[in-house]
């Protein structure tokens, strides 16, 4: 169960096939979320970042934030 504030960010091998692990992956994903409350910014900024580095089409990102009330 999330806690209050908490994010949840799922992302599919597209996005760890992007970067040369998936610990670096994962750590950029997490960078990235940290800059923003908001599920759909997060999504975006994923996504771009991983546009930049590589042509896949196998690309998904959701992120689910607990609101705090």
């Amino acid at each position: 169960m999330l806690a209050p504030g908490e994010t949840l960010l799922a992302v599919s091998d597209g996005v760890l096939d992007a970067f040369p692990t998936a610990e670096e992956a994962l750590a950029a994903a997490r960078a990235l979320a940290a800059q923003s409350p908001d599920p759909s910014t997060i999504v975006e900024m994923v996504t771009e970042r991983v546009k930049e580095l590589t042509t896949s089409d196998d690309l998904t990102v959701l992120a689910v934030r607990r609101e705090t009330t």
